[in-house]
């Protein structure tokens, strides 16, 4: 198959992290994949996980001001022109803006590729810049198939009108050989940020946005406090300075400003995850995360909240709470981190979460919907 990969950008994160691994996994397979982006930014490690798949770029300068909204609304007729220049059998998008764009594109081309969207988030409302592409997702030519990491993102593209003839639920694939058991690695890790190698660390990996509920976590930390005088707690992600201040006064406030590690970007997050006796996931809203899957391949259980599918994940390895009860999430953290070490969580990551089935079962959605789309223009 020729397929046509379409995402915002190339930019660290974990839709573009499983799509960069799509991408190439199905050139290997001996597919033609291109990727196709809105704008150029990229990441070193997202571009290395792509290798020679070759990269296509819509929007390569970004208009100005409130005129950028009308270069992203004219945008299907560059992701037009460009299928149209080099014809694909399948457009695999990923995302809001890039789900619109390619059904938008497709509908008006007069021998137009078989699309196939991808749902990676579900339990968020979207803020107005997201809510425009949702919207006229819902009034275009409804795509060939659907792909959400989650069951629960389907429901709510259903509930806006968006649905398709093919849906499936595909979990996110983790590289297993990356993340592994590696103690030396996480005792280093330890020892760089000034972690005792007694300490109970807690970790939680994700960007600084009101989704991760991060305000719950360090209620939860400064609950666990009072009963593990050697917690610590290892925020790892990125985010807007205004909102890492926000966080940081609070964590002053609940007394727990010196048990908390604020760490922007990781290099070598298999190291982070090794050091960590827990992770925690407070999410308010989730897809698939990767983290929850990545720590647990690496030998670390995970508390995590409802959702997404963020409990089946964990399955019987951890713990799963209600969104926002600190309560529960520290009497949790405290239990799942005083367990000993076993390989459970990264034998559940083996057996059920492996990038093999998540090519295998992509490729197969992709012939699907590519033979129903050349049956229906053919009957």
């Amino acid at each position: 198959m020729k397929i046509a990969i379409v995402m915002g950008s190339l930019s660290i994160g974990g839709a573009e992290r499983q799509f960069a691994i799509l991408a190439r996994g199905l050139a290997e397979r001996g597919h033609d994949v291109r990727v196709v982006t809105m704008v150029p930014a990229s990441d070193a490690t997202i571009e290395a996980l792509l290798g020679n798949v070759h990269r296509d770029v819509l929007l390569p300068h970004a208009w100005p001001g409130p005129l950028r909204l009308v270069q992203l609304l004219r945008a299907w007729r560059r992701l037009k022109q460009s299928l149209e220049r080099d014809p694909v059998d399948v457009v695999y998008s990923a995302l809001e803006w890039p789900n619109w764009l390619s059904c938008r594109a497709a509908a008006s081309m007069r021998t137009p590729p078989a699309v196939v969207i991808g749902l990676r988030c579900a339990g968020i409302k979207p803020g107005i810049r997201l809510k425009i592409p949702t919207r006229l997702l819902a009034r275009t030519k409804q795509p060939g198939g659907i792909i959400a990491n989650a069951k629960a993102a389907i429901a709510e593209s259903a509930d806006i009108g968006v649905v398709a003839p093919q849906e499936q639920v595909i979990f996110n694939g983790i590289d297993t050989e990356r993340y592994c058991l590696d103690t030396t690695a996480g005792q280093l890790f330890r020892s760089e940020h000034k972690i005792g190698s007694d300490a109970m660390l807690i970790g939680h990996v994700g960007r600084l946005a009101v989704q991760k509920d991060h305000e719950t976590l360090l209620h939860a930390m400064a609950l666990i406090s009072r009963h593990n005088s050697k917690a610590v707690l290892v925020c790892i992600g990125d985010g807007l300075e205004s909102r890492r201040q926000s966080l940081q006064g609070l964590a002053s406030t609940l007394g727990i400003q010196e048990r908390v590690r604020w760490v922007d970007r990781c290099e070598h997050m298999t190291a982070a995850y090794n050091a960590m006796n827990v992770l925690v996931l407070c999410s308010i809203g989730e897809g698939f995360p990767n983290v929850v899957a990545e720590a647990m391949a690496c030998g670390t259980p995970a508390v995590v909240t409802s959702a997404g599918a963020s409990g089946m994940i964990v399955g019987e390895t951890g713990a799963k709470v209600t969104i926002g009860d600190r309560q529960a999430i520290a009497e949790a953290a405290l239990a799942v981190a005083s367990d000993e070490p076993v390989g459970c969580c990264r034998d559940r990551i083996m057996e059920l979460f492996s990038v093999s089935q998540l090519l295998e079962q992509t490729e197969s959605m992709l012939h699907k919907v590519r033979d129903q789309s050349l049956h229906e223009r053919t009957s």
